[in-house]
């Protein structure tokens, strides 16, 4: 079901008005797979993200976004999803790696670029696994 929820087109899925975004293009998670999303943030920002590295077995789901089209001055993006079932309980990690032109741009837009990953692990524990 996470993966689901990742492919979930609808704008704002679950995080109402605290954070404007819109899915605009979503091929899925495989390798060579396009993301295309819009973020609210004094007008609508272009953010487009191929998919890389993807893996699913029994216990685990991941895949990674690498930049190609990226708002704010940012010059890398690099994000890797994983979902693993260890012991029984799901366990949500993200690994971040992101790059800007300007330092001061990168402090205020870090959280704008981080809170959906955030919201996103607490709406993952709202899913039926089963």
């Amino acid at each position: 079901q996470a993966e689901d929820g990742i492919r979930d087109r609808s704008p704002s899925r679950g995080l109402g008005d605290v954070y404007k975004r819109q899915v605009i293009r979503w091929d899925g998670t495989y390798d060579g797979a396009v993301a295309h999303m819009k973020f609210w943030f004094f007008g609508w920002k272009d953010f487009i993200v191929s998919h890389g590295n993807n893996k699913n077995d029994k216990t685990s789901f991941s895949f990674k976004d690498i930049g190609t089209n990226l708002p704010f001055g940012l010059t890398i993006w690099e994000h890797v999803h994983k979902v693993v079932e260890l012991d029984g309980d799901i366990k949500i990690i993200d690994e971040i790696y992101f790059l800007g032109k300007n330092k001061i741009v990168m402090f205020f837009v870090a959280p704008i670029l981080i809170l959906p990953i955030f919201l996103r692990k607490v709406l993952y524990r709202t899913y039926s696994w089963n």
